[in-house]
């Protein structure tokens, strides 16, 4: 069963995030890395309201979708996981929330 990580970047007032570097720079390093745990393919989406209007509390999340949780579970583990956390100090000064589930559902 695939599975999905969520990667959010906090909207905070303080915050920074080069999307020129996350685009260019850190996902292609990521699917270098990634893609032999099963990866299948990322995006990278900036929110820019809630459905009311407000601020949202979330900045940028990427979407990284895996063949399978097993993939998920062995990247995370892997030695490649503490190089692209080094890497993404280089995007922004906020630490993201990571959330991991199986897709139960797609079309």
């Amino acid at each position: 069963m695939p599975a999905n990580t969520l990667i959010l970047y906090p909207n905070e007032p303080d915050i920074t995030f080069d999307i020129n570097y996350c685009l260019n720079l850190h996902m292609p390093l990521v699917e270098r890395l990634w893609t032999k745990y099963g990866l299948r393919n990322w995006q990278v989406t900036k929110f820019t309201c809630t459905p009311d209007g407000s601020k949202s509390p979330y900045l940028i999340c990427t979407t990284i979708e895996w063949e399978s949780i097993d993939g998920v579970r062995a990247a995370f583990a892997g030695p490649e996981f503490v190089d692209l956390i080094k890497d993404a100090a280089n995007m922004s000064n906020k630490r993201p929330i990571f959330l991991i589930g199986e897709q139960l559902g797609a079309d």
